[in-house]
């Protein structure tokens, strides 16, 4: 049998609410829909704890034991699907998860991202916080029986790092659920001399650029965490919920952008483009919008056979690149977005990596 980890809160009455991000979400959905079992796992929120890393061994032992308790009646031959990072951490989950494994449970690890390379190297991140991400990640690495990565420069960074090839599956990019998806009232906000679409977390130590934007460009920014500013070219459109957002968005492009500047994608979060398939390429793309991208991201190459959009080295080309662009041009990228789309919202990007590991 085929189960998968639903790490939710528990709330008062005895409901549960989700913890997951969209990308979280949608694969869970994938996983229903395949008439997979969820196996839920529930999420201790405590007062002043909101990472959920706590420096009490008694609260890692009570971790533990929800999840020996949940997992207790899978058997051998069951198949265990696993969100990493998990939302809740405990230094005695390995205990677990190694006595499924001598059962002869298989573990598949879906990964949405590698904090060694990206989280545990900002300088706010305690030394516990940051020994627990190690250990967590070095144990789904080694003991996971499959590991489906973003794409095949993450795959090819982990091969380097010692994880064998043959158990490493690339997603290639995110899929992103719609429902009652409608194309047609999407696309009439699309337009190749609208502005560019910037959605995502507008935070300045991860979007520090957003605050730089060239100004003979025209901007619509979506998303938390931006400081106002009174720049003539910068429109901040606000927040929306994952499955609202693609009816909002109105512009020409949309941009997979991160870091520190505009001349390149630098700094922590923008150099982690190299192996990342950032989720809002899966909104842009499932809304039907073509998109531009850092020509050294992980994702160009995908763009560039698809043909959805466009890649460049630096934020100040786009300007001229879009001037030089015609209609046709422009319309044939549109389509190709649109194409990609049906199979985004749909989840058949995670349905075609989890039946490949069957």
């Amino acid at each position: 049998m085929n189960f998968f980890i639903r790490e939710q809160f528990y709330a008062k009455g005895r409901t549960f609410k989700s913890a997951a991000s969209k990308a979280r979400m949608d694969i869970e959905s994938v996983f229903l829909n395949e008439k997979y079992h969820p196996i839920k796992i529930e999420i201790i929120r405590r007062k002043g704890n909101m990472n959920y890393i706590s420096t009490s061994l008694k609260n890692h032992f009570q971790v533990m034991l929800l999840w020996k308790n949940a997992i207790r009646n899978i058997k051998q031959g069951d198949r265990l699907f696993i969100q990493f990072p998990l939302q809740q951490h405990s230094i005695l989950l390995n205990l677990v998860l190694k006595k499924l494994i001598r059962k002869g449970v298989e573990i598949i690890t879906v990964i949405h991202d590698l904090e060694s390379v990206r989280v545990i190297k900002r300088d706010d991140i305690s030394f516990f916080k940051s020994f627990i991400l190690k250990k967590e990640e070095v144990f789904f690495l080694k003991w996971s029986s499959k590991l489906i990565v973003h794409n095949d420069s993450m795959k090819n960074l982990l091969v380097k790092q010692g994880v064998s090839p043959t158990k490493l599956r690339s997603l290639q990019i995110f899929d992103y659920l719609i429902p009652n998806y409608n194309l047609k009232k999407i696309n009439r906000k699309f337009d190749r001399l609208k502005p560019i679409v910037i959605a995502g977390t507008l935070r300045p130590h991860k979007a520090n650029y957003i605050y730089h934007l060239p100004i003979n460009l025209n901007f619509n920014l979506y998303g938390v965490g931006y400081i106002q500013n009174n720049s003539p070219n910068v429109k901040y459109k606000g927040v929306f919920q994952p499955n609202e957002l693609p009816y909002f968005l109105e512009g020409s492009f949309g941009l997979v952008w991160d870091g520190d500047s505009t001349q390149s994608c630098s700094g922590i979060y923008g150099e982690y483009l190299r192996i990342n398939s950032p989720h809002k390429i899966s909104l842009y793309l499932a809304s039907g919008l073509p998109v531009i991208v850092w020509r050294k991201a992980a994702v160009a190459k995908f763009v560039v056979n698809n043909k959805c959009g466009f890649v460049v080295d630096s934020i100040e080309e786009i300007k001229s690149k879009v001037k030089s662009m015609t209609d046709f041009e422009y319309n044939s990228m549109r389509k190709n977005a649109e194409a990609l789309s049906v199979s985004l919202i749909n989840g058949q990007y995670t349905r075609n990596v989890i039946e490949y590991n069957n």
